[in-house]
């Protein structure tokens, strides 16, 4: 009879034990595909270029280790072999190969470009290099975040016209980060001139806000814009396409009255002071000029309507010798809605109401009316 043999571990520990150490390979192994595992190494450096380059040696046909490869160059600034490989991938024919070796020449041609001081001579040259590149790679697809690199890189290589082509690109291809694009295609189309674009990029936001004084916001400064180009007809045409619901806001009615005055349209001119009139008549009456905002009283606003909470006042701060009155001075001109023949009544009102007001009886002279009437 043979005797027992002695175990260290009961089998279902030995097992247990076993698939521990599966599990714990497991999950320190890296997974994904090869540029997943290149990253988990961390930055790029001469190891995992040694790395990559004797893969493409075995497969130098395989896309994935050249782009690989052309990045890592690229970040470690071995412009020369950057171009090899931006060289063999175009040499394999594929559209995504051909975008990518462009970004390549493109990263090279950036670090050349701005690795020179501005007093090199060379520096031109390698800028104009950079900007022909630039403006060969807007012709192509790409996908958003390269747009984004593109219209980047054109901003810093003084192309702001190109800069705007791409952003108006990504604004719109990307509803979602349509107002973000837009922003700067406002930017960047007031820096070369184009007054239509930017005023276009503003009312784009404008439908896109959701507060009045968002809405406000935009509108005013599409118009502003138009307004920049000399463009005052487009901007009055603006107005009535998109002013939505803003026409019965006065601080915008303030804005559309004086594009329309400097547009020289007196059918717009009356109809904006006609709907300014409307609040005219709801405005409060105790509103002195004492109580307005000290911002306001010392502003002149040159025989101009200014907005005061929910009504407005149409104020001259001028003295008849050119200079500013007094703090809190303001003379309000009645809006006349009288016809054109009777000049006579509109200049007597005129007058009367801008003749100033009688200061108030001193306490001195309440006494002495007091006196002399308990005497009588």
């Amino acid at each position: 009879m043979s005797a027992k043999r002695l175990r260290i571990a009961p089998a279902w520990l030995v097992y247990l034990l076993a698939g521990v150490v599966l599990l714990a390979l497991y999950g320190v192994s890296p997974r994904g595909g090869l540029r997943q595992r290149v990253a988990s190494v961390g930055a790029p450096n001469e190891l995992s270029v040694a790395y990559l380059e004797a893969w493409s040696r075995v497969r130098p046909d395989n896309e994935e280790f050249l782009a690989l490869l052309g990045a890592q160059y690229s970040y470690l600034g071995r412009t020369a072999d950057t171009e090899r490989i931006a060289a063999r991938m175009d040499a394999l024919g594929t559209d995504d190969m051909r975008r990518g070796a462009t970004m390549l020449r493109l990263s090279t041609a950036e670090q050349r470009t701005f690795a020179t001081t501005e007093d090199d001579p060379h520096r031109a040259v390698e800028l104009a290099g950079f900007r022909a590149k630039l403006k060969a790679a807007a012709h192509l697809q790409w996908a958003p975040k390269d747009v984004e690199w593109l219209a980047q890189r054109s901003a810093a290589a003084g192309l702001p016209d190109l800069a705007m082509q791409l952003y108006a690109r990504l604004s719109a291809n990307d509803p979602e980060g349509r107002t973000k694009w837009d922003t700067q295609i406002t930017r960047y189309a007031l820096q070369v001139g184009d007054y239509r674009a930017a005023a276009d990029a503003w009312f784009r936001q404008q439908a896109a806000a959701h507060t009045v004084d968002e809405q406000r916001h935009c509108f005013v400064a599409g118009i502003r814009a138009l307004q920049a180009g000399n463009l005052l007809d487009d901007a009055l045409a603006a107005a009535d396409a998109h002013a939505g619901r803003l026409v019965d806001d006065p601080g915008t009615l303030v804005v559309l009255l004086s594009v329309a005055r400097a547009a020289n349209r007196p059918a717009a001119v009356d109809r904006y002071a006609k709907m300014l009139a409307r609040y005219a008549s709801i405005a409060p009456h105790d509103e002195s000029p004492q109580a307005l905002p000290a911002h306001t009283a010392s502003y002149a606003y040159m025989d101009g309507p200014v907005a005061v909470n929910s009504g407005f006042l149409r104020a001259s701060r001028r003295a008849a010798g050119g200079g500013v009155e007094g703090q809190g001075a303001v003379r309000v001109v009645r809006v006349s809605t009288a016809p054109a023949g009777s000049a006579g009544s509109a200049a007597t009102a005129t007058k009367a109401a801008s003749m100033p007001a009688a200061a108030p009886p001193s306490a001195a002279a309440l006494s002495s009316a007091r006196s002399a009437g308990g005497g009588a």
